[in-house]
């Protein structure tokens, strides 16, 4: 309590607050906000200092972007095993003939007015015939040189 009997008030972070233990008022000088201690601490930081703090949280974010990304491939691996005991499936061979334009079809290709209409569609499309094959493309698809092996192993890459 002060002399006049009331409890002094002071101003903290805004708002005023009884400050009974001393017995006298305190101005917004003697208690800072974090903000402001914050930014007192900054400046008194040197640039090594801030530079190494920046580095530390870089390195932990790395690593928890990391450790993620690890934890989803594996997700992914677990998701997409390849099942080993399916049976192999024949279709058996192409021997069906379009009535149109000759293409091969399978047995169960058959519309339900037992035509094979995937091809030409009853002979209403009409491709023309495909232009000669280059020399070059040629021998890199029947030869049997380093160049043309090389070639064909690596052709759907």
């Amino acid at each position: 309590m002060n002399l006049s009997g009331h409890t002094p008030l002071r101003r903290e972070y805004g708002y005023l607050v009884h400050h009974s233990h001393r017995g006298q008022f305190t101005t917004d000088t003697d208690v800072s906000s974090p903000q402001t201690q914050r930014r007192e601490q900054c400046t008194k930081e040197s640039q090594d200092e801030r530079f190494q703090r920046r580095s530390a949280r870089n390195a932990a974010d790395r690593l928890r972007r990391a450790r993620a990304r690890n934890e989803q491939q594996m997700a992914n691996r677990v998701n997409s095993q390849v099942e080993t005991n399916v049976s192999e499936h024949d279709c058996s061979l192409m021997m069906e003939i379009c009535n149109f334009c000759q293409a091969l079809h399978w047995r169960n290709e058959l519309n339900s007015s037992n035509n094979y209409t995937k091809c030409c569609h009853d002979d209403n499309l009409r491709l023309p015939n495909l232009a000669e094959t280059p020399d070059l493309l040629k021998e890199l698809l029947t030869n049997n040189s380093p160049e043309a092996r090389d070639y064909q192993q690596h052709i759907r890459e």
